[in-house]
């Protein structure tokens, strides 16, 4: 393994990692003990991580039995298994060390994670001085990498909200003045793929969500007004709610 080998990460969306022309990710129907011990470590990145903190974080003591130690490890030994599909799964120059009781990222790899390129671009977007039609083009960047929430498939926990809480922000903040933006240009192609970020991204945000659709109108994409409506009910009603009222839309 040579120095600077690229892992490629998304923490937007279900968690995957790319080595090699090869990716693994996380199981799409259930959360399982590994995989949260290395989101937890890519979360953690740029620091070791004691065993008394993964099980304080991440699995309460009750959770492991009397045998801690010998628990983690095999947590460690399964996620090793799943990182040796795509050739990162060795002891010793794999993606994941331990050593003295501590875990850590092997800082051999170069680690190019969705999250940090999202951050970046709404930087860019945020920058004044920039012409529109770049701070345009960034929002559009930003906006495509968001295919889910931050770590979608992770359970509720304290360590996560931090992350969840800053995408969930910066996307509805890039959504609108991306949608500003569009309209200042006379742009109308922007509207189908944010329709399908924002169900993705903000459900549940009505306002955003009206806001969405009135844009999609005033771009000549009344159709796709319909079906983000019509799909934003469906998701609605899956959760066991009540669909949003035509009447918080009578205005498009």
């Amino acid at each position: 393994m040579m120095r600077g080998e690229t892992v490629y990460v998304t923490m937007l969306g279900t968690f995957s990692l790319a080595y090699g022309g090869k990716q693994v990710r996380e199981s799409v129907f259930r959360e399982t003990r590994p995989w949260q011990l290395m989101k937890y470590l890519m979360d953690s990145r740029g620091r070791a991580v004691d065993q008394e903190e993964l099980v304080r974080v991440l699995w309460q003591p009750e959770n492991c039995g009397q045998d801690v130690c010998g628990t983690i490890r095999v947590r460690l030994r399964r996620l090793r298994e799943s990182l040796e599909q795509i050739g990162l799964g060795d002891i010793r120059t794999g993606l994941v060390l331990y050593a003295q009781d501590k875990f850590s990222l092997n800082s051999d790899y170069e680690l190019d994670l969705d999250t940090q390129r999202f951050r970046s671009l709404c930087r860019r977007e945020e920058d004044a001085a920039l012409p529109p039609a770049q701070r345009l083009e960034a929002c559009r960047g930003a906006l495509a990498l968001c295919t889910g929430p931050y770590l979608e498939r992770s359970k509720p926990a304290v360590w996560l909200e931090t992350g969840r809480t800053e995408t969930a922000a910066q996307f509805r903040r890039l959504a609108l003045t991306a949608m500003n933006l569009s309209r200042k240009a006379w742009d109308g192609t922007l509207g189908p793929a944010l329709s399908a970020q924002v169900l993705c991204m903000a459900p549940e945000d009505e306002e955003l969500n009206t806001k969405l659709m009135s844009f999609l109108v005033s771009s000549g994409c009344a159709a796709e007004a319909v079906a983000h409506y019509a799909q934003l009910s469906r998701m609605t009603e899956a959760r066991g709610r009540q669909a949003p009222p035509l009447t918080a839309f009578q205005h498009i």
